[in-house]
């Protein structure tokens, strides 16, 4: 039987992951006699991190007394006490925080200082959210749309978003808030790279008979774009690499869809589609 693969057309790295990945391998170059540390994992792809640290590039999650002379900030961002700190410590700090990331940050902290409840609909725990959380007095995360009905009447409230949520369950969110306060403010923060992907790998899904999509286990964005697929394509897998594949999950499966998260390198993605080829 022939079989026919499809890549969606917007899969793999982003903008703000290429920008992170291009700025540390320059300053590794720049600084061959000097010790490069990467406070957090850059970006979260498992595979490309291991990949790093046999470069000699090390991810850090404290500083201590072998941390020094450069640090590159991770892709997702870190609160900016954390940056003063390893000013502190006089280390050379290399900024890859994605742009779309940081200006979640600049908005936040503009409309707290108005006076409003800052309100992040993202992933509480995910670094990207725990950055923008950090340089707010008193912000409130949601994770789950539900969670806002137990909310009390709140004045003025501001709704941002983590970069990479789902635009549809955003708009929801909004919806629902402004019935919890006198003025609300929404700042949709999404990325356009992150709506891109998730509705070219909606529409793949679709029309595909098998989703495969690749990305870290511990990467948001690919997360999402599984549950996305996952809602119209019964048969769809979140795989890391191509050694997860199956032989089994391609019998009788005319079209294969591919998709990838936004930290997912293109040799895995190779590494996944020829391992189909050979089934």
């Amino acid at each position: 039987m022939k079989r026919k693969i499809i890549l969606a057309k917007h899969a793999g790295f982003c903008f703000g992951v290429k920008r992170a990945l291009n700025m540390l391998v320059r300053t590794r170059n720049k600084n061959k006699n000097k010790k490069v540390y990467i406070y957090g994992p850059l970006i979260h792809n498992p595979q490309e991190i291991k990949r790093l640290e046999k470069k000699g590039i090390k991810t850090v999650y404290k500083f201590n007394k072998d941390v020094k002379d450069i640090l590159v900030i991770r892709a997702h961002g870190v609160p900016d006490s954390l940056i003063k700190k390893a000013e502190e410590k006089e280390l050379e700090i290399v900024d890859a925080t994605c742009p779309f990331v940081r200006k979640v940050h600049d908005i936040s902290k503009e409309l707290e200082k108005k006076g409003y409840q800052v309100v992040i609909f993202g992933d509480a725990y995910h670094p990207e959210v725990v950055g923008i959380a950090g340089n707010l007095n008193d912000p409130i995360v949601i994770e789950e749309l539900e969670l806002i009905n137990h909310f009390p009447f709140i004045e003025k409230i501001a709704l941002v978003a983590q970069t990479t949520q789902d635009q549809n369950k955003f708009e929801k969110a909004a919806e629902f808030l402004r019935k919890k306060c006198k003025e609300l403010v929404v700042k949709n923060t999404i990325c356009s790279a992150t709506g891109q992907r998730q509705d070219f790998s909606k529409k793949l899904a679709e029309k595909s008979d098998i989703m495969i999509i690749i990305g870290g286990k511990n990467s948001g964005n690919t997360k999402r774009l599984y549950e996305i697929c996952k809602s119209v394509k019964k048969d769809c897998y979140h795989i890391e690499t191509e050694k997860e594949l199956k032989k089994e999950w391609f019998d009788k499966k005319k079209v294969v869809g591919v998709t990838a998260g936004a930290s997912t390198p293109d040799w895995i993605i190779e590494n996944v589609i020829n391992r189909i080829k050979e089934f």
